[in-house]
């Protein structure tokens, strides 16, 4: 499964949201392992297409509330990821719903939930801190720990064959670079 506790948000409406779709795209890379069905590749996009906007209604209602100072920002990376399934649905319908383009989709969403769960979503519910690193040190931990999840999801990578490095040093506001080091049978780095 790949929704983890530590994606909570604390908003009980919108966790419930984020889980709802993190089961879904677990779902889809398990029906890519498997038996690749296009009629369940249908029923995903089709809920993708229905259900995103929903959320996006959902939690921009709410951090509207709150006044949130990045409101136009997250609405545009909202309508973008709505652009991007769009693409997908044009793409796997023309393919005949290739398994090769399901498994990009699969991955493009995974790896954009993770970074906008972990990422932004915790900026308009996140209470500031007295330590400076603490929030920084917490969002590239969920990243790395993220990163590895959709590692392991989409090429089987096992997590007890990773070594994480974290480096701090020069970090600018939005840069965060991570890297980890891949052992055993598939040897190598991703940063």
């Amino acid at each position: 499964m790949m929704w983890k506790e530590s994606y909570r948000l604390g908003v009980a409406h919108i966790d419930a949201q984020h889980k709802k779709l993190f089961e879904m795209t677990g779902e889809l890379i398990q029906e890519i392992e498997g038996p690749q069905r296009p009629e369940v590749y249908r029923q995903t996009l089709k809920f993708l297409q229905e259900y995103v906007v929903v959320h996006f209604h959902d939690e921009e209602k709410y951090f509207k509330s709150l006044h949130y100072a990045n409101e136009a920002e997250h609405i545009k990376q909202h309508q973008e990821l709505a652009k991007e399934v769009q693409k997908y649905v044009v793409l796997l319908e023309d393919s005949a719903y290739d398994p090769h383009i399901v498994k990009k989709l699969a991955g493009m969403l995974s790896a954009w939930l993770i970074y906008h769960v972990v990422k932004e979503d915790l900026q308009y519910t996140r209470q500031e801190t007295q330590d400076p690193c603490q929030t920084e040190c917490s969002y590239t931990e969920h990243f790395a720990n993220s990163t590895i999840q959709v590692l392991e999801a989409m090429i089987g990578l096992n997590p007890e064959d990773v070594d994480k490095a974290k480096i701090y040093d020069n970090l600018s506001k939005d840069d965060v670079f991570i890297e980890i080091g891949l052992v055993g049978d598939l040897k190598g780095r991703v940063v």
